[in-house]
């Protein structure tokens, strides 16, 4: 599975993570002016994404999440 995400992560365009949390967190009401820092760090994000960092951690967290959502973390998440 952490094979699978790290795979994955590399995949993605440079910042697009961060931006969509970002994205979510406003739109739910619940970003803040620190939401907006990230998004517009993350437009210029220039170094693709790697499995050692938070941004991978979330992300990771995240999958584990959608795939087993009958888990107490599921269902807390």
């Amino acid at each position: 599975m952490r094979d699978d995400a790290c795979e994955s992560i590399q995949t993605l365009t440079p910042g697009i993570l961060e931006r969509a949390w970002a994205m979510d967190a406003m739109a739910e009401g619940t970003g803040t002016s620190e939401d907006i820092r990230v998004s517009i760090d993350a437009a210029r994000r220039g170094e693709p994404y790697n499995c050692r960092d938070q941004i991978f951690k979330r992300f990771y967290e995240e999958q584990l999440v959608s795939r087993f959502n009958e888990s107490p973390k599921g269902e807390a998440g």
